[in-house]
């Protein structure tokens, strides 16, 4: 069995403060991936939202218009 000299002892407060730096580290960059994923996936649906209801407008538009065509050629053929 080996006695820890000083510097041993050094060694390893080093060692177990640098873990505990990369571990915060570590969270860290954890919590700022979750944070950025968050932030794109709600843009992602605010967008897709929007792109959804336009294109309904869109379309409810183009329907009225199809049937106001529609209505204008029954009425002259009859």
């Amino acid at each position: 069995l080996r006695f820890q000299t000083r510097s041993d002892r050094l060694i390893l407060a080093n060692f177990d403060e640098r873990l505990r730096e990369l571990e915060d580290i570590r969270c860290e960059y954890e919590q700022s991936r979750t944070l950025s994923r968050d932030i794109y996936a709600t843009e992602t649906y605010k967008i897709a939202s929007e792109e959804h209801s336009i294109t309904i407008k869109l379309f409810y538009q183009y329907l009225y218009e199809e049937n106001q065509f529609y209505n204008n050629i029954s009425r002259y053929l009859s």
